[in-house]
């Protein structure tokens, strides 16, 4: 409830410290005194010296000062860059295992109740339980579609924030964390700690920099600074409100858009971009209008008959709007059809199969099956939810790509059966992992109400008498007008819903409707 004040962290046990210590991942960090994986053998002698730690820093409400070093690794941003220019680079920040292990018990217990308060911004997706990036752009292509089937052009706004993780005030943190969020006392002044007084230097080879101190920002590469710059970050959602514009965060990533039924509607976007500059510099961040990108979405037809605005002004700069824009790793263009994304997944997966294939002859069965899902069938997976109902052609593309895969992976040649590598490998075709996709989505959105924005967007069939189906656990499908829109989640979901059978409907958890689920496409995909 968001009367609920949040003023201690409460007891760390052994137990819950063994767990946390389980669940780290196996890669160490150069600060660490002892590898994660040594860390992990010695459970039962760390868990009680962890713990008690843990008890004593929250009952001072003290992060360890020689945790609040960070060790900064230049990397290139791509292979080929020239390496005198340092905007080439991305900075990796290294923090201590240890420190990142008291994180994680800290954010047990602060995100819970930063995400009960009425003021945690409700379309922000990131750093939350059951949410994802996939899940932000099918509520964001939800409304896209509804405004193409309303006949309407649809204008888009990707905001552009300059180095935000870095520069947030702490003492506006601090403000905004007691009065928004009723955090105070001992947990309010552990989180001041955490984030003040720290230090951090650059390693390139065996040199070292000196020390810098960090004055501003939320510690890069941290469990916790995530959760803590959403919080910072979450009054941005009540401004857009104010201007009636419908948006969608992730992170730092932002989306505004409006269906342009009327000639105010691009000035009430422009003026919402207005105040949202002014919002982030009061907050000591910047949003830069030059760099945030503008896409203008209709059907085919109405681009055809009525072409749309050109030019939007944001945050005081004149912006082209463009055919194509990334969205959370997804390209979308102003139609809606994808085809740029699936080219592009087509190009990226032709690339790492083609680097896969000059390695198989060395790798085992298993670990060329393993590297090929990890790395291609990840990418042919992401955000495939918003390719259902699409064009055959599209489909097409990516499933010759997991054709190809399947006879690197089985050492066959091109003229091998791919539909019998695909059985054999037990994958289940590009069309039927779209399917698998969506209705886990939509179980998770039924059963789990999670994430809200999706849920709300299922509606419970209803019948005027009582029939035999009625108890069937059915969805209420829409109507729409247009074919296109029958792509959207709220359309798209329910029809397919509907027609699984009610043993995987009503599947008693998550996993089991995913097992129950795979084993109902793969019969129907292979006649097994």
């Amino acid at each position: 409830m968001s009367d609920v004040i949040l003023t201690d962290f409460g007891e760390v046990t052994a137990d819950e410290v063994a767990n946390a210590v389980r669940k780290l991942p196996n890669k160490s960090s150069p600060l660490d005194l002892l590898p994660t994986s040594l860390l992990k053998l010695c459970i039962p002698e760390v868990m009680t010296i962890i713990a008690n730690m843990a008890n004593a820093s929250f009952s001072s409400g003290r992060f360890p000062a020689k945790m609040k070093i960070g060790q900064i690794t230049p990397l290139l941003k791509k292979p080929g860059l020239d390496e005198a220019d340092n905007k080439n680079f991305r900075p990796i920040t290294n923090l201590s295992t240890v420190s990142k292990l008291l994180e994680r018990l800290t954010m047990s217990r602060l995100q819970p109740h930063l995400l009960r308060s009425p003021n945690y911004c409700p379309l922000q997706s990131a750093y939350r339980p059951s949410h994802s990036t996939e899940t932000a752009v099918v509520k964001v292509a939800d409304d896209l579609y509804r405004a193409m089937d309303n006949g309407a052009f649809t204008a888009l706004v990707s905001l552009d924030i300059s180095a935000a993780f870095v520069t947030i005030d702490h003492e506006i943190l601090r403000r905004r964390l007691k009065s928004d969020f009723h955090v105070d006392g001992n947990a309010l002044a552990w989180i001041k700690s955490y984030v003040s007084d720290r230090y951090s230097f650059v390693q390139v080879g065996q040199s070292a920099s000196d020390r810098q101190h960090c004055s501003a920002g939320v510690p890069q590469g941290s469990v916790l600074g995530p959760l803590l710059f959403t919080a910072y970050t979450s009054p941005v959602g009540r401004v857009i409100n104010t201007h009636g514009i419908q948006y969608h965060s992730y992170a730092d990533d932002t989306q505004l858009y409006i269906r342009l039924a009327d000639p105010l509607s691009i000035r009430r976007l422009e003026g919402c971009t207005t105040d949202l500059q002014h919002w982030f510099a009061r907050n000591k961040l910047m949003l830069n209008g030059d760099k945030s990108d503008v896409i203008i979405i209709g059907t085919a037809q109405r681009h055809a008959r009525a072409p749309p605005p050109t030019h939007l002004t944001v945050a005081g700069c004149d912006i082209t709007a463009k055919e194509h824009l990334q969205l959370l790793g997804v390209t979308i263009d102003n139609r809606m059809s994808f085809n740029k994304h699936v080219t592009l997944i087509v190009r990226a997966c032709n690339y790492h199969t083609w680097a896969l294939r000059h390695i198989r002859p060395v790798l085992s069965y298993d670990v060329a099956q393993q590297i090929a899902c990890s790395i291609v069938g990840s990418k042919l997976d992401y955000c495939n939810a918003l390719l259902h109902g699409g064009t055959s052609g599209n489909i097409g593309k990516l499933q010759r790509v997991q054709n190809n895969l399947a006879r690197v992976v089985c050492r066959r040649d091109r003229s091998a059966d791919a539909a019998q590598l695909l059985q054999q490998l037990h994958w289940l075709p590009v069309d039927r992992r779209v399917e698998f996709k969506v209705a886990k989505l939509c179980y998770q959105a039924i059963n789990c109400k999670q994430p809200t924005y999706l849920a709300d967007l299922l509606i419970p069939y209803s019948q005027t008498r009582t029939l035999r189906s009625g108890s069937r656990d059915l969805l209420h499908v829409p109507p729409h007008n247009i074919d296109i829109a029958a792509r959207r989640f709220s359309v798209a979901a329910p029809r397919l819903w509907n027609t699984l059978p009610l043993n995987i409907r009503t599947a008693p958890s998550v996993a089991s409707f995913k097992r129950l689920l795979k084993t109902y496409l793969f019969a129907l995909s292979f006649n097994s």
